[in-house]
């Protein structure tokens, strides 16, 4: 089975340098989403990239990468990212090797009094319902038991054999860390439940893909984005 990769979204930060390093390390495909400036994004993340293997070129890298327009808060358009993935990556014959699930926003309430109800939605919407809603229609992707996994090949050398789903969490999703800082209420609400949600598809995939499939929650560190 042909493996394949997916980042979102990938237009900035963390997912944007993922995708890039996916494009430079890999030879397989590279999906990723952006929800505005789709040309932008796809100009900025093939910027400055050479030829992994010598033959292969700028070309090469480009026909690696699948751009789609997708908004992380909408369950149609995630729905309609699905459909069109199954027609370039059949399942029958191809398999979800990793995807980064990185939806994130911000909002650093510093106390309880600063807490806004309709930023602190939008907050759970995109870094919870957002995960939860791509890992819903990515699920089709991945292996099974019954799954025959073919010996490792040079185009998925830097990838994990088992696949996996990455989701972004953060310490401060932590309760037993969060000793004395507090604050940035809806935030760490938002990874404290992306750690369960990770966990608790980790248990399904146990039981669906046995050791060919599994989810982690990943702890970046302090990382100088734009969030």
């Amino acid at each position: 089975m042909t493996p394949w990769t997916f980042v979102s979204p990938a237009s900035r930060g963390i997912g944007h340098e993922i995708a890039r390093h996916l494009l430079q390390t890999t030879n397989v495909p590279v999906v990723v989403t952006a929800r505005t400036n789709l040309e932008e994004v796809k100009s900025s993340l093939l910027k400055g990239l050479g030829p992994r293997e010598e033959g292969s070129g700028k070309d090469a890298l480009e026909k690696r990468l699948h751009l789609h327009h997708v908004d992380v808060l909408d369950d149609a358009s995630i729905s309609s990212l699905s459909e069109s993935l199954k027609s370039t990556f059949p399942p029958s014959s191809h398999r979800l090797q990793l995807a980064f699930l990185l939806p994130g926003r911000l909002d650093p309430e510093r106390t309880i009094t600063r807490v806004s109800a309709s930023s602190a939605s939008l907050t759970f919407q995109t870094n919870i319902l957002g995960p939860l809603l791509l890992a819903k229609h990515l699920f089709p992707f991945l292996p099974t038991s019954r799954t025959s996994l073919p010996p490792s090949d040079d185009a998925s050398t830097h990838l994990p054999r088992t696949s996996t789903i990455a989701f972004l969490a953060a310490r401060v999703g932590s309760i037993s860390d969060n000793r004395s800082a507090g604050g940035w209420y809806s935030y760490r609400m938002s990874k404290a439940a992306i750690f369960q949600l990770a966990k608790t598809l980790d248990l399904e995939l146990r039981r669906t893909a046995g050791d060919r499939a599994m989810a982690v929650a990943l702890h970046p560190g302090t990382v100088r984005t734009g969030l």
